[in-house]
């Protein structure tokens, strides 16, 4: 069995690679079963937002320890303070409209090929 990309070992993979290079004539019913490329984009666009997490959460702690040493009382601070608030405040709604954007754009592809499916039986 041949080690894949992503650490597996999967006989039906093989099994198609070796149909593939003998010249098998796959069908489109054979192939319905797995991820689309929606699908895909949405694992893609999943995975990038958790890794700016990750790095926001980095970029959270130093800006924890640049507000500890903030004195509060005295009035030029405050300023500093709502500016690090809506810093973080822009910073987490792009991230949600990101997401948002992503996932519309996922959910239109999906209305388009239903749309199309539909179509296609109807003629």
């Amino acid at each position: 069995m041949t080690m894949w990309s992503d650490g597996e070992e999967d006989e039906a993979v093989d099994n198609l690679v070796r149909l593939n290079g003998e010249g098998y004539d796959f069908r489109n019913k054979m192939l319905k079963r797995g991820l689309n490329s929606a699908d895909l984009v949405q694992m893609r666009n999943y995975r990038k937002q958790k890794k700016k997490k990750s790095q926001r959460k980095k970029k959270d702690k130093d800006n924890v320890n640049e507000t500890a040493n903030i004195e509060t009382s005295d009035p030029n601070n405050h300023k500093a303070i709502r500016e690090l608030v809506a810093t973080k405040l822009k910073d987490k709604v792009d991230d949600v409209a990101t997401v948002l954007r992503e996932d519309f754009k996922v959910m239109e592809r999906r209305r388009d090929k239903a749309v199309d499916d539909l179509e296609k039986l109807a003629h």
